[in-house]
């Protein structure tokens, strides 16, 4: 599917294993990567969700914002 709608091979997704996301994608980054440009409302709803939810960020959010990562619950 991805091939056929980007006429080409490519990465849609990668996962990354570190002890600091911030300045993992900091670093990737100033390397030139580019990452998805994630609307405000995503975090103010991401806030939400983590409210009821057993998973505990330690990152300051609104430092995440700033790198705009993008962090999916596994509830």
């Amino acid at each position: 599917e991805y091939v056929d709608y980007y006429g080409g091979p490519g990465i849609q997704h990668i996962a990354l294993n570190t002890k600091d996301i911030i300045k993992a994608i900091t670093n990737l980054r100033a390397r030139g990567m580019e990452f998805l440009s994630i609307p405000d409302t995503y975090y103010t709803s991401l806030r939400e969700k983590l409210k009821s939810s057993k998973v505990k960020i330690t990152e300051d959010m609104n430092q995440v914002n700033v790198v705009q990562r993008f962090l999916q619950l596994a509830d």
